[in-house]
């Protein structure tokens, strides 16, 4: 799913009542921040930043499908609303391995890892 439509997507989702949805998104936020990939200084006010980008993710884990990155300019971030600083995200999240990339690098098909589905798994029974 392309990257934009994923963005979208948990952006809508976000502002539904899913409690589901919502304690996916947290616990993935929780694990990328506890991780490094992002940033704890200012999280009161780049917080949101974070969520939605987890919540593009576990939207993509719910859809059974890869988030495709076809562009990594900042400027077509920016154009659709969105944070530039989403291509640095990405970035360490593959480099960490929590997203696998055909070509080692933040742009293509990127699959989750067998660890993020593990945790995604895990939180999803317990809530069931």
């Amino acid at each position: 799913m392309n990257i934009f439509k994923a963005l979208e997507a948990a952006s809508l989702r976000l502002n539904q009542n899913d409690p589901e949805f919502h304690s996916q998104a947290n616990l993935t936020t929780d694990i990328l921040r506890s991780a490094g990939v992002y940033p704890c200084r200012r999280c009161s006010l780049n917080g949101h930043v974070h969520k939605l980008l987890s919540a593009a993710i576990v939207h993509v884990y719910q859809q059974d499908t890869s988030l495709d990155v076809t562009t990594r300019r900042a400027g077509n971030y920016a154009l659709y609303g969105y944070s530039t600083k989403f291509p640095v995200y990405l970035t360490k999240a593959v480099k960490l391995g929590f997203l696998t990339s055909q070509n080692g690098k933040a742009t293509g098909k990127l699959e989750l890892s067998e660890l993020l589905v593990e945790y995604l798994d895990a939180d999803q029974a317990m809530l069931a």
